[in-house]
Parts: C-alpha cells; structure tokens; sequence
C-alpha cells in the first residue's frame, strides 16, 4: 500500500506483492520505485509484527535518484528469523516537522526453510532459471531479487538477451 502528499509529482512504490511475499533469505533485499529525482530525505523501517518498537529503522541517503532503489539488509547486520512476520516501508519526508505529510510505500515479508532440494537445484541450474526456480517454489522477494541481478548483470556486461526472461517480472 501506499500513503502520500506533498509533491504530487514523486511516487513511491515499494515493489512487493499484494499479500506476504516469502523469502529463503535471512537478509534479503528489499526494492522500491521512485519515480522521479527527489531531494526529500528517505527513510527505512522494518518492523516484526506485533513489536513495540522497529527491528530497523534507517535515514538513507538522499541521492537525488529515481527509479529502482534497493537496501540489502546484510549491509546493515539485520536479519530475519524464520517464520516470523515483519511489515517493511519505505518513507519520502518532505517536511520533518509535519510527518502527516509523508509519502509511505510498506509490504509485507515473511521467511520460511526452503523446500528440500531447492538449493542443489539452484547450485545446478543457469543464473537465468533462477527466478523461474524461486517463482515455482513460491519464494516472491527471492524470484524479483534474483529478476533484479539478471537485469543489472546484463546492464554492465551488455549482454540484453536476458531480458526476455525477466520481463514478465518488472
């Protein structure tokens, strides 16, 4: 979902399904969308449900970019625990002293163990099939992740065939 005002020309959208997406990683990355430059500061937060107080709550750098933006939580030392829900969002703060005015995107994410079997398929398989192999095992964050590496990997080598294969995800 998605909460906002202020500048009517920035949108916010953190790009997570419409109910819990699964995650086989205890630090995963989590994607946003801006759409367009935006000097507003940025905010992180991610929150176990159901807890008093977040299990990460980080002011980013404001870069003044748009498009696709990422926080791997392994850079911050934050990890999920299994089967646990956790509420994550990502917050534009165009004037810090009225927070009513905040432009808020927020999903959901829960991990789960992955099927058995699932990582010597993955330890097989070409780094193309990767999203095909976590979409089928249902694993949402980790098939747009997985989308995402093929799309910059293929960016900085100039190899664009694989774009086929990761366009229905984007």
């Amino acid at each position: 979902g998605t909460r906002g005002g202020g500048d009517e020309k920035v949108y916010l959208l953190v790009l997570a399904p419409d109910h819990v997406g699964l995650t086989a990683q205890k630090q995963p990355s989590l994607y946003w969308f801006l759409s367009a430059p935006s000097a507003y500061a940025l905010e992180f937060t991610l929150i176990e449900n159901k807890a008093a107080k977040p299990l990460m709550e980080k002011r980013l750098e404001s870069r003044n970019n748009s498009g696709l933006q990422c926080i791997r939580l392994s850079d911050h030392g934050v990890g999920l625990q299994p089967y646990v829900l956790y509420q994550w969002f990502v917050t534009l703060i165009p004037d810090a002293e009225r927070r009513s005015k905040d432009i808020l995107s927020g999903g959901f994410i829960k991990r789960i163990e992955p099927p058995r079997g699932l990582q010597q398929t993955l330890d097989k398989d070409e780094k193309t099939e990767t999203v095909h192999i976590y979409e089928e095992a249902g694993f949402w964050y980790d098939a747009f992740a997985a989308a995402c590496d093929l799309i910059f990997r293929s960016a900085t080598t100039g190899n664009h065939r694989n774009y086929s294969a990761i366009g229905m995800y984007l």
